[in-house]
């Protein structure tokens, strides 16, 4: 809604006749108390408008905030094979570099207090991570070969993929050569 600029007009040009006008005689109250009048009025469309323009706009920040948290929420369920594999690399990368210092430090003889506490930090790391990594694996496996809802979606998907490949229009038996 436009604010009603008119108003504010009219306050600021009885507020104008007033002082122009007023020569310090006759009845000051009374054209004092109409400037006042003028000028609540124009207030009160103001704050009127400010009310409306609030009210619109509490619905469009609602239904914002909601497709911010259904796109965040499918993004979390959406989880592609390559942002799978991704993850993997990186686990397998991390894996790998702590495998070569674990075999750096055991290799060496006359460990200190230090090095002996690394090592064996490495030891329960080096077990951890080949959990996780093996679970990473098994998902990244289940990305590939899984039926989910969101796996429809995901280009790499073995099962989308066979569902493309296998569509009767792609061997042309739904066109009009086949006749």
């Amino acid at each position: 809604m436009a604010i009603d600029v008119s108003s504010i007009k009219t306050a600021d040009t009885s507020f104008k006749n007033f002082l122009n006008t007023w020569n310090g005689t006759g009845n000051i109250a009374q054209q004092y108390q109409q400037h006042l009048a003028n000028a609540s009025t124009s207030t009160a469309h103001f704050a009127a408008t400010l009310k409306n323009i609030a009210a619109n706009a509490l619905p469009i920040l609602a239904i914002s905030t909601i497709i911010q948290l259904v796109q965040a929420g499918w993004d979390t369920l959406n989880v592609t094979v390559e942002e799978q594999e991704a993850k993997v690399n990186s686990l397998q990368a991390a894996y790998q570099n702590l495998q070569s210092e674990y075999e750096q430090l055991s290799s060496k003889q006359d460990l200190t207090d230090a090095e002996q506490k690394r090592l064996s930090y490495l030891e329960r790391r080096l077990e951890l991570d080949e959990r996780i990594l093996k679970a990473e694996e098994h998902q990244l496996f289940k990305e590939k070969t899984g039926q989910k809802f969101t796996d429809r979606f995901d280009s790499d998907n073995y099962y989308t993929k066979y569902q493309q490949d296998t569509r009767w229009d792609k061997w042309g038996l739904l066109s009009s050569q086949c006749h």
